[in-house]
Order: structure tokens, then C-alpha cells, then sequence
């Protein structure tokens, strides 16, 4: 009878032992389903990563367009300046040699 005790106590051993295996599987299983659903997120964020990466080249191409448009006029507006003195500085000629002649 002991040794049939025995036997007994250590089928409740190694079942004890197979739950605690299976447990432990449950628990590897939950976690690789951790893991896939977070590499379903990085690979969402990637793709958003590369949708901004886009938008923000085009933005720049623009703003570049803009950069070149605004350099075009602050050229002109330089040149403008430019004739502006050179026009006051014919009036202010013209305004010397009236004086001369009138004076």
C-alpha cells in the first residue's frame, strides 16, 4: 500500500508540475500576442513616420519656391531703392542748378 501511496503522491507531483507548465505556456502565449499586436503598432507609427516624412519634403520643396520668390523681390525692391536714390539725386541736381540759375 505505500508503494501504491507513492505512486499516487507522485502522479499528484508531476501534475502539479504539468499545470504549472501550462500556465507558463499561457502565459509565453499571452505575451507573443503582446508582442505581435506591438509590432502592428510600430509598422502603423512607420507608416505615419512615413506619410509625415512626405508631407514635410513637399513643405520644404514649397518653402524653397517661397525662398526663391522672396529673394526675386528683395532683388527687385534693392534695384528699385537703387533708382529711387538715383532719381533723388538727379532732383536734387536739378533743385542746385535752378538755385544757381534763379539765385
Amino acid at each position: 500500500m505505500a508503494n501504491s501511496d507513492q505512486i499516487i503522491h507522485k502522479e499528484d507531483e508531476i501534475l502539479r508540475k504539468y499545470d504549472d507548465l501550462l500556465r507558463k505556456q499561457d502565459e509565453i502565449l499571452r505575451k507573443q500576442d503582446d508582442i505581435v499586436g506591438m509590432r502592428h503598432q510600430i509598422v502603423g507609427v512607420a507608416d505615419q513616420l512615413n506619410q509625415v516624412s512626405g508631407t514635410v519634403g513637399k513643405l520644404d520643396k514649397r518653402l524653397g519656391n517661397v525662398t526663391t520668390v522672396l529673394d526675386s523681390i528683395l532683388n527687385e525692391v534693392k534695384a528699385q531703392r537703387h533708382t529711387i536714390r538715383s532719381i533723388e539725386d538727379r532732383v536734387k541736381g536739378l533743385e542746385h542748378g535752378i538755385e544757381r540759375i534763379g539765385g
